[in-house]
């Protein structure tokens, strides 16, 4: 899979996250380790994040529970930790809404969808290792083998798994033996890279953590709903970033539902904070995190992900104003980049001029203040370079909302219109790059309290709402280069 290719199903998912059969809610109560709450889902990706002992793995075997008990309840350590809870999952089944409950007791009351819909749980710390242990217990495989005709992988999903384990696989061969007590089927699989042949016996947990997960989404029904435990267990960074852009397609081909849970900054990187929900202990129990808590959460379980973007900016409102349109029309995009102000348009020049290009550690963005549109020209070997929306410098912008929407800018900043208007009085005459340190003196505010007072008002007109989308569109060109 190309990083193009991968790009596009991200924003494929991003411009339509329906999904024909899809869980808006889950409603818990009694789920142990967790305070009695409901848990919204907005994206047909999400990932359930939190320390150690938060609840995670209860909530996903609770949704599975409630949408699958009949499969959910053949394993002994649900059935132990959802003892005694009730649960209710509103869902979408074929764009029709419906209700699953279920109340876990020693007689279970279930209510099923009006439609059924395939759920699928998979966890490779139980079944990598386990799966590995029965092949090499088995006595007579290789006349077992002889019985069962091998799916033969096209040269498409040998490279797909080649993308995520990072191997350079010649053929993949995979054998469904549906011959063991208890168990539909397993897969074993045979394969041969560039230097060998070998089988599910000697690979790696990893490597047969990759293949048990393709080999379970190859087989899953279109608009079927994947539940997955840390399924970046036992793999690489590397490999779980290929393993996110992975699943991204799978979403888009077949209309997929993905729900899983993680403790890899590799598999939140491209999440955005309607995609990623964090559940924190307190004393009564483990509480879901609100939206608006998305950094803290990310910093407590320490899922920062890592700055690749460098975008120097003219001056600190520059800064201000760039970082908070950014984080409103963006929240992915917003905490990978670091917006620095460096003196002035020249010094932006000069940067995009001397970092050398050929660096691979992080990508550098000139973004320059929108009265620069006919000053700046940009040439070979430099990096590239964008303008904040508007054609005057952010202060004088500010200076002119406070005259044209006097009320909207008192209000956000907390004061009334007669103390706005008589701070404005006091600045009469005053340069454009002084003003927003004086009014903010006179208003009894911090600078960056003015400047959000400020950017709200400025937002909240819809012109520059269209204006914002069209700056942050522009920075993603200038990032990932153009579609």
């Amino acid at each position: 899979m190309r990083s193009a290719e991968a790009a596009d199903y991200w924003r494929a998912i991003a411009k339509s996250p329906g999904r024909p059969n899809e869980l808006r809610s889950l409603s818990y109560k009694k789920l142990a380790g967790l305070l009695d709450g409901e848990i919204p889902f907005s994206s047909p990706i999400t990932a359930v994040c939190g320390l150690s002992g938060a609840g995670k793995s209860a909530l996903l075997r609770a949704i599975w529970a409630a949408l699958d008990w009949s499969a959910a309840s053949r394993r002994l350590e649900v059935r132990n930790r959802l003892s005694g809870a009730e649960l209710k999952a509103i869902v979408n089944v074929d764009g029709t809404e419906a209700i699953s409950s279920i109340k876990i007791d020693n007689e279970d009351l279930h209510t099923d969808p009006a439609a059924p819909i395939e759920v699928l749980h998979f966890d490779p710390s139980i079944i990598a290792a386990s799966l590995q242990q029965r092949f090499c217990s088995l006595q007579g495989l290789p006349q077992l083998l002889d019985a069962y005709q091998p799916i033969e992988l096209t040269t498409d999903e040998v490279r797909t798994i080649g993308f995520v384990s990072k191997k350079n696989y010649q053929s993949i061969r995979i054998f469904e033996i549906d011959e063991f007590e208890g168990e539909e089927v397993l897969p074993f699989v045979q394969v041969k890279d560039d230097q060998f042949e070998y089988d599910s016996r000697t690979m790696s947990l990893g490597e047969i953590s990759i293949l048990l997960c393709f080999w379970t989404l190859r087989r899953a029904q279109a608009k079927a709903i994947f539940l997955a435990e840390e399924p970046e267990t036992y793999i690489s960074p590397k490999s779980q970033e290929a393993l996110m852009d992975y699943f991204a397609s799978v979403c888009v081909r077949k209309q997929l539902f993905i729900i899983f849970t993680t403790h890899s900054p590799q598999m939140v990187a491209r999440l955005n904070e309607d995609q990623v929900r964090f559940f924190y202990r307190t004393r009564e129990g483990s509480r879901l995190a609100s939206l608006d808590q998305d950094l803290t959460m990310r910093r407590l379980v320490g899922l920062e992900v890592p700055t690749d973007v460098c975008v120097p900016v003219e001056d600190r409102a520059a800064r201000e104003f760039a970082r908070l349109l950014v984080a409103r029309a963006d929240h992915s995009l917003s905490i990978r980049i670091d917006i620095v102000d460096v003196g002035g348009h020249s010094e932006i020049t000069k940067l995009r001029k001397l970092v050398p290009k050929s660096l691979r550690s992080f990508v550098l963005v000139g973004v320059y203040d929108g009265d620069m549109r006919r000053s700046i020209e940009t040439g070979e070997n430099e990096w590239p370079m964008i303008f904040l929306p508007g054609t005057i410098p952010i202060e004088q912008s500010f200076q002119n909302l406070s005259r044209t929407h006097t009320r909207v800018f008192a209000d956000k900043s907390g004061r009334t219109a007669h103390d706005f208007e008589v701070a404005l009085a006091e600045l009469d005459g005053s340069d454009h790059h002084d003003w927003l340190e004086n009014l903010a003196r006179s208003l009894h505010l911090s600078y960056e309290q003015l400047m959000m007072a400020g950017f709200e008002c400025w937002y909240s007109l819809e012109d520059n709402k269209n204006q914002a989308k069209i700056f942050v569109d522009e920075l993603k060109v200038a990032i990932e280069g153009p579609e």
